[in-house]
This record gives C-alpha cells, structure tokens and sequence, in this order.
C-alpha cells in the first residue's frame, strides 16, 4: 500500500538516501590519489638525483687521488683508469702503505707484494669504471684528467 504519491513514483517505508559513494566523489578520490603519487614521484626522482651527484663528487674525488698516488710511486701517470684496478707488481716499499690509507695491498709472508691503488665502484661489462649515472668515466692522459662522461657533469 502507497504512503505518498510524488510524480507519479511511490515510496516504500524504509528506502532512504542511497547509501555508499557516487561517481562524483570517487572521481574526486582518484584524482587527488593521482596528483599525490605525482608529487611523491617528483620528490623522490630529485632525492635519487642529488644522491647520485653526492656519490659521483666522493668517486671523482677518489679517483683522482688513486691517479695522483699512482704518479707518485710509479713516477708516470696510468695509462687508463683501468689500471688503476689491477695490483702493481714489484713495489716493496712498505714505507709507500703509510702514504695513504686510501692505497690497499695485498700482503704475503708479511712483505707487500702489490698494490691495488683503486678498488672499483662499478665496472661495466668491458670492465670500465661507471658513474653513478651509468656513463663511463673518461680519462685524459695528457691532462692527467678524470671526468664524468654524463651530459651536464663533465665539467665536475
């Protein structure tokens, strides 16, 4: 039996507003869902830059001091990076492992043997030393200079 009559619809004791969310506020929910995610991304893309700028200043840094020693003990400067990496043969110096820490040996029957003057970050599949941008580092020998090869950092 009809309460009331509206427009020619009925209305049953019980029914009231629709329950749960319209199309509108769930719309409006996706939305600002999206814009936040966006804003997260964009923060963390700039944290994960300046990250890899720090460590690309302490990898120069470093590979141009093990440069630097090497032209010290050897008395010429290397002819790639990559030898750098690999122990030198014939230095019996121990007096030379005071010079700096940053040299590592290899020591047996407590004489030093060898020096790595360079422990590698990262090596690529050729076995270069790579950035932390994933770029090779490039290496002048006249110059005796170490630079970064990716776009907007050669000059660091």
């Amino acid at each position: 039996m009809p309460i009331f009559s509206v427009g020619g619809g009925t209305a049953q004791k019980g029914f009231g507003p629709p329950r749960g969310l319209s199309l509108l506020e769930l719309a409006v929910t996706i939305c600002l869902i999206f814009v936040l995610s966006g804003a997260f991304a964009v923060y963390i893309h700039r944290t994960l830059k300046a990250a890899r700028e720090i460590a690309l200043r302490n990898e120069l840094l470093n590979i141009r001091l093990a440069v630097e020693h090497y032209q010290i003990i050897t008395g010429r400067p290397p002819e790639s990076l990559i030898e750098l990496t690999r122990p030198i043969q014939g230095i019996y110096a121990p007096e030379i492992a005071n010079l700096n820490k940053r040299l590592t040996s290899v020591k047996t029957d407590s004489k030093i043997n060898a020096y790595k003057f360079l422990e590698p970050f990262r090596l690529d599949n050729s076995g270069f030393l790579i950035d932390p941008f994933t770029q090779r580092y490039g290496y002048d020998r006249q110059q005796v200079r170490v630079y970064s090869q990716t776009k907007g950092y050669e000059r660091w």
